[in-house]
């Protein structure tokens, strides 16, 4: 982040007032009149503390830290209820973290010599306690922060609603003519094609006449002749016989 929003709160409800802090700029807290936030206090220095916007070694985080450049000590408490002491500027130690929702106390130690000036007969505690409330870095458009907070507390958009589903369509109530059904043939893969791709098709047959019978072989024939006497006369008969 290069900038972020700030908003600085008295506990006793007489002063707040929102700063937008870039990073390297540093707001002065103090009695001092050309200070940022001015507290007219006794027991505030002229630069009380200072809030600044800086950045780590390597330039990759951006953080929110307070310093303390008082005598007399600035409090500080956030995450829990105890008061711890705002650490002054030095490139020896880090910096205090200023967190969203933290408190500030000006001053930490009261003096001796003027216990008077920040408690009363009663022994109220009169010390100047500040609201730390972050936001973005810019205002709305009616003028007032967006706090970090409400952007945690604000719920995730509802999802866009479906559309409307169509209307049915309206009852046929005519007389429906009888439809009818056929039985579906099973289909068999034929081979050769896809379905086997194992298999070859077989060859097709055509219709052709039956090839005539082979010729038979001609009869074996032989021939025996006979001759025959009757009464003083001979004749000669010959017999022929065949096989098929």
């Amino acid at each position: 982040m290069e900038a972020i929003g700030l908003t600085l709160s008295r506990g006793d409800g007489e002063q707040s007032m929102w700063f937008s802090i870039k990073l390297g700029q540093t707001l002065k807290i103090g009695r001092k009149k050309n200070s940022d936030f001015v507290i007219t206090h006794a027991g505030v220095s002229n630069v009380h503390c200072e809030i600044a916007l800086i950045e780590d070694e390597k330039g990759s985080r951006r953080r929110l830290v307070a310093y303390d450049t008082s005598s007399n000590g600035t409090g500080i408490r956030q995450l829990s209820q105890v008061w711890s002491r705002v650490k002054k500027r030095s490139p020896e130690e880090e910096p205090t973290l200023l967190l969203d929702g933290a408190e500030l106390l000006l001053p930490l130690c009261l003096k001796a010599s003027r216990p008077k000036e920040e408690e009363d007969a009663e022994g109220t505690d009169h010390r100047i306690k500040l609201s730390v409330e972050l936001s973005l870095p810019e205002l709305n458009d009616a003028g007032q922060p967006i706090t970090l907070k409400s952007l945690r507390n604000q719920a995730p958009p509802a999802p866009p609603s479906p559309p409307p589903l169509p209307p049915p369509p309206p009852a046929d109530n005519s007389p429906k003519k009888p439809v009818k059904t056929t039985q579906p043939v099973a289909s068999s893969s034929r081979p050769g094609t896809l379905g086997n791709p194992k298999q070859r098709a077989a060859p097709l047959q055509k219709n052709e006449p039956d090839p005539p019978p082979p010729p038979s072989s001609p009869p074996l024939c032989s021939s025996m002749n006979f001759v025959i006497s009757n009464f003083g006369f001979f004749k000669t008969f010959t017999l022929r016989t065949c096989t098929f």
